[in-house]
């Protein structure tokens, strides 16, 4: 347990550890604003997952239908800006009946549309 600190002051020491983000990029803050060529929701979450390492997989079968076809619409005005966690932003940009799919070995992050149960 000592040496999981460093000494970095006279009084104070530092755990040495990954963050939490960096044991898991998709909880990541950001804060974002859309450049102009960003103008579908896809292309908006490949923007969105190029700092976190993780890409969309380029095989569409491995994709759901439904959210290839959210992902061609235009990004809507009022998400044009917007911040939270990667994961929380990727499920604004596609909807409530969406859950973040991830493949941690490839690197890969999809969407999976679930119908509501509750109604």
């Amino acid at each position: 347990m000592a040496d999981d600190f460093v000494r970095t002051g006279r009084y104070s020491k530092s755990l040495i550890k990954p963050s939490d983000t960096q044991l898991d990029p998709l909880k990541m803050n950001v804060d974002l604003v859309f450049p102009k060529y960003v103008s579908t929701v896809g292309d908006a979450v490949q923007y969105l997952l190029l700092p976190t390492g993780y890409s969309i997989p380029s095989n569409s079968e491995w994709l759901d239908p439904a959210f290839v076809i959210v992902g061609k619409q235009p990004l809507p005005i009022n998400q044009r800006k917007i911040k939270g966690s990667v994961k929380d932003v990727l499920k604004a940009l596609a909807g409530d009946q969406f859950i973040v799919v991830r493949d941690d070995v490839n690197r890969l992050v999809a969407m999976d549309y679930m119908e509501r149960w509750e109604k």
